[in-house]
């Protein structure tokens, strides 16, 4: 297996995402992935699954999980769509929150760091981040919940410790579905990979379940709803059936602050 073919196994990329180039930087301790998209064919709106052209390219970076001892940089040129409806708009990328200069994987590992260490200085000091580095991904979270507080009046639970795994591993999964979903008409084959992911954050979220339950921060009857959002989204995630296991999925994640 070469470099891209490994890398591309490593950050979960499937058709029509592929790994370009790899480049080490040995004096900087640093690995950079390139990762390139297909420019000549259409694909569909974020908001409305339309098919649209690309209208042009942004140039982006990401940081992500470090290879052993080396810093990991992930770079691309994200399309942005020319939608007739919707106008001008950027693709998502399945390895990043919109607006993040981190990877979703990078973000879940300094989340769960938050949730060992009551100071976010050493958080950062631990992931050789800048306090303002980490102060945004803590920040990028509480707008997940605060948005969704807003969008819908139902009835959440509290979210602290385990229940914050639990709500983190929901709404990634939430998220990487509508993706998949988004993609699936014009490139089908790229929805196992997703697949496969979406029922990782499913098993994850099942795991911290019962310590949830056993230090009162999920009640039985809450998991128990939230568990038969997580159940009907696993009987969906087929190809043609994502966008129904999208819509499971964010309702799974509106239980959540």
């Amino acid at each position: 297996m070469d470099d891209k073919s490994l890398y591309g196994r490593l950050l979960g990329l499937s058709s029509p995402w592929a790994v370009d180039k790899v480049e080490l930087r040995l004096e900087q301790g640093e690995v950079h992935v390139w990762v390139v998209l297909p420019s000549k064919e259409l694909w569909v709106c974020p908001d409305c699954q339309a098919r649209a052209p690309i209208h042009d390219h942004r140039e982006r970076v990401w940081r992500h999980l470090d290879t052993f001892q080396y810093r990991t940089m992930l770079h691309a040129r994200v399309p942005r769509l020319n939608c007739p409806r919707h106008g001008v708009r950027q693709l998502p990328v399945p390895w990043a929150e919109e607006g993040s200069r981190f990877t979703a994987l990078y973000e879940a590992l300094a989340i769960d760091w938050m949730m060992k260490q009551a100071a976010l200085a050493a958080v950062a000091q631990r992931l050789h981040l800048t306090w303002d580095e980490a102060a945004g991904i803590q920040e990028r979270a509480v707008r997940r919940g605060l948005a969704r507080r807003q969008l819908e009046p139902a009835r959440h639970l509290g979210v602290d410790e385990t229940s914050l795994l639990i709500r983190d591993a929901v709404c990634a999964a939430s998220a990487r579905a509508a993706n998949a979903f988004a993609f699936a008409g014009a490139c089908p084959d790229s929805a196992e990979a997703d697949i496969r992911q979406i029922r990782t954050l499913i098993d994850q979220s099942r795991r911290s379940s019962g310590q949830a339950v056993a230090d009162g921060e999920l009640t039985p009857a809450d998991w128990e709803t939230l568990d038969g959002y997580l159940s009907l989204a696993q009987a969906s995630l087929a190809p043609g059936t994502l966008g129904e296991a999208a819509g499971f999925l964010e309702h799974a994640c509106d239980f959540f602050p």
